[in-house]
């Protein structure tokens, strides 16, 4: 059986050095999709009004998308070092 005892702090480091990898990508992920749709909109004579609706909503999706992950970034990042969850 393996112990666990003092593997806390490293294992929470780790989940934390990952959790700003996955949301950085999301974020770069999230901003490439809006430039790429922005830059789509050249030909917006050939679109439906449904299909403008649809970009238009995506786009605003996107948006608040970044928001969030940049405010979970920030947290992150100011959240206290030392700050290890208990384990009953």
């Amino acid at each position: 059986m393996i112990s666990l005892r003092g593997r806390p702090a490293a294992s929470a480091r780790r989940l934390h050095a990952s959790t700003v990898n996955v949301m950085a990508r999301g974020l770069v992920a999230a901003t490439r999709r809006i430039l790429v749709m922005t830059a789509e909109f050249g030909n917006l004579t050939e679109r439906t009004e449904a299909v403008f609706r649809a970009s238009m909503i995506e786009l605003v999706v996107l948006t608040f998308m970044i928001v969030a992950f940049v405010a979970s970034l920030l947290m992150l990042r100011n959240r206290h070092p030392g700050a290890v969850a208990k384990r009953d």
